[in-house]
């Protein structure tokens, strides 16, 4: 006991500034890496209006963010610390998202170290230091959660999770205040709840879980408490919220149909919640085994429950999520230090792991949900002898910093990441084309050519592979007839996806561009004909609106500007969307239809910059480059000053 008291003394201010600094060395590592994916949907708002540089493009960029329904505009605004416009350099953007993840363990361990001051357990207060010590480090250091800190765009999920953190530590600050001063302790328990749960949910929508989080603190680890909090204030800012949250889960799946496959994702809201039960076990598995290897962004090959039986282990996931989470609850007094971790794991995985419209597997998923795990690791730790306890706790920490340090160096290179998800993920779509776009970047065309080759072997019916791979072929000065004539066949029957758009737009660039003299207008009309068939597209608005735009973009480059015209406003009926609609008025100006696209503008244009979808700020932003844009039409048709 006295060799612990030492060692707490001496050692324990420098401890956990010490493991900081080395994670954060470790980070630095892979500052170098590349954007990925959503990060150019969600940056390049940066230079939409030509960058960033007044209020009033500060304030449209602030309010147009779609990647969620709240916009996310915290987490916008925090990208602003690192550039103002678009084009940028990934460094800068994950350096700060380093900074936010070494705040949020730092956030975790102060958490810990007060709710285990909480405990009424018989720990001394050495031991209760080193346990949150080990639970916050194993957090901090944790491989799997690379693809959350490196990816630029997971800041989101970070700053959310830095909300949720400070709103704990608030709520845990004013409730002891309880007996002495108690009207502060309800109002600054209040105040902070608002305050920070706003915070999380303006930066991702899931910060909206706050108050479920807090009512499984008080539900576990502040159930021994003599102060208990007021029945009445947890009634309405705790379980009200949560009730409501619960309830809106159980609705939705209810308006869509528990059984009725979501168009966009090939499985049910059923399918969806058993399967989640499977993958919420894998998740455990991974974060208890710390896997330096698997941490990656594709998952869209992952097998989908169909039933409870199909795989077979959908009924043992199932049952097992059930049986822990009532063993749990009724445990929680007793265990309320394991208990906290697993309910709070579970509640943190109540929107994107069970009936929401999700894609099914996302290692950031785990960040906020996993910060009490690792408690129970340190509680195991303190069983052991002193000597023998510090040799574990220091080879399981070299282990994990072995391990994160393989990661994040693989995250430092486009390539060799790339490859790392293609062959960790042989039959994802998305895994395949990703190594194949790097390595053609990096001068291997052949080897991305060859990737695409076996990767059509195992999903045949792919249109992703099949463009991708036509379009490379094409480059590399292959025949590709074959592949034409087989990408027609299945475009009509065979599901097609529509976040496809990116790819779409590049088949017709390159048509353009005449970069590939085998494809022209006339097969992109076939093209998109056939896809307009689609089962698929005929169930859905917003993609056929994007195959009604595509062919109003074919037909103006083939001269047919009637029909151009006809397949803009049916694009613009199904979604009258400003983007669209100025991009058609664009397409039929600059191929010098003047007179068509006054006329679109005459039909739609009132009711598309009047739509209820934009802000007050974007309203007048999008009116002022209208004029603007209507203008210089005016002047291409030749009319008069007063005709303008």
């Amino acid at each position: 006991m006295k060799n612990q008291k030492l060692v707490y003394k001496y050692c324990s201010p420098l401890a956990w500034l010490i493991f900081t600094v080395i994670i954060f060395v470790v980070y630095l590592h892979g500052v170098n890496g590349p954007f990925l994916f959503d990060d150019f949907s969600n940056l390049d708002a940066l230079g939409a209006q030509g960058g960033i540089n007044d209020w009033k493009n500060l304030w449209v960029y602030l309010f147009q963010g779609t990647s969620g329904p709240t916009g996310r505009p915290i987490s916008l605004l925090s990208f602003l610390i690192d550039d103002n416009t678009w084009p940028s350099q990934p460094a800068n953007f994950k350096y700060t998202n380093i900074l936010i993840h070494l705040l949020n363990g730092c956030l975790v361990f102060w958490l810990q170290l007060v709710l285990l001051g909480r405990f009424s357990g018989s720990l001394a207060k050495e031991s209760k230091f080193f346990v949150a010590l080990v639970g916050s480090s194993l957090w901090l250091a944790h491989p799997l959660f690379t693809s959350t800190v490196l990816y630029v765009v997971q800041r989101m999920a970070m700053l959310s999770a830095m909300f949720v953190l400070a709103g704990m530590l608030s709520h845990a600050y004013f409730r002891t205040l309880i007996d002495e001063r108690p009207r502060k302790a309800y109002w600054g328990m209040t105040l902070s709840l608002g305050f920070f749960g706003g915070g999380a949910l303006l930066s991702k929508e899931n910060g909206v879980l706050l108050p479920v989080f807090i009512l499984v603190l008080e539900s576990t680890i502040y159930s021994f408490q003599k102060n208990k909090l007021s029945s009445l204030w947890i009634l309405i800012f705790l379980q009200v919220p949560t009730t409501f949250i619960v309830a809106y889960l159980f609705y939705l799946p209810i308006k869509q149909g528990f059984f009725i496959e979501w168009p966009e994702r090939g499985y049910s809201p059923f399918e969806r919640l058993i399967t989640e039960c499977r993958i919420i076990w894998e998740y455990i598995f991974n974060l208890y085994s710390f896997r330096g290897a698997g941490s990656g962004l594709f998952h869209d090959d992952y097998t989908v429950s169909t039933s409870l039986t199909s795989p077979a282990s959908t009924v043992f996931s199932v049952l097992g999520v059930v049986i822990s989470v009532l063993l749990f609850i009724i445990k929680r007094k007793e265990w309320p230090m394991l208990s906290l971790a697993f309910i709070f794991y579970l509640a943190g995985h109540l929107i994107e792991s069970t009936t929401v419209g999700l894609e099914l597997y996302f290692e950031h998923r785990n960040y906020l949900p996993a910060i009490f795990l690792f408690i129970p690791v340190g509680l195991l730790l303190l069983k052991l002898k002193n000597k023998v306890r510090y040799i574990a706790t220091g080879t399981l920490f070299i282990i994990l910093v072995f391990l994160l340090f393989n990661r994040v160096d693989l995250w430092g290179s486009s390539v060799r990441l790339a490859m790392a998800w293609a062959q960790e993920s042989p039959s994802s779509v998305r895994a395949q084309r990703s190594a194949a776009i790097y390595l053609t970047q990096a001068g291997y065309p052949r080897e991305a050519a060859r990737i695409l080759k076996v990767a059509l072997e195992k999903r045949p019916s792919s249109h992703a592979i099949l463009i991708h791979g036509m379009l490379l072929n094409c480059s590399l000065g292959q025949d590709i007839s074959t592949e034409k004539e087989r990408l027609l066949e299945n475009l009509e029957t065979t599901a097609f996806n529509p976040k496809l758009t990116n790819l779409l737009e590049g088949f017709l660039s390159v048509i353009e561009t005449q970069d590939c003299p085998q494809l022209d207008y006339d097969y992109a009309e076939k093209f998109f004909l056939m896809l307009l068939n689609n089962p698929h597209a005929k169930s859905s608005d917003g993609f056929l609106h994007q195959i009604y735009y595509f062919l109003g973009v074919v037909k103006v480059a083939k001269g047919e500007v009637l029909t151009a015209t006809t397949n803009f406003s049916k694009a613009i009926s199904l979604r009258p969307r400003v983007g669209t609609y100025m991009q058609s008025l664009a397409v039929l100006a600059s191929a010098e239809h003047c007179e068509s696209a006054l006329e679109l503008s005459a039909h739609f244009g009132k009711k598309v910059l009047s739509g209820s979808a934009l802000t007050e700020k974007e309203r007048e932003y999008y009116i002022n480059e209208h004029e603007i844009m209507i203008d210089n039409i005016r002047k291409s048709c030749g009319l008069s000053k007063d005709e303008r």
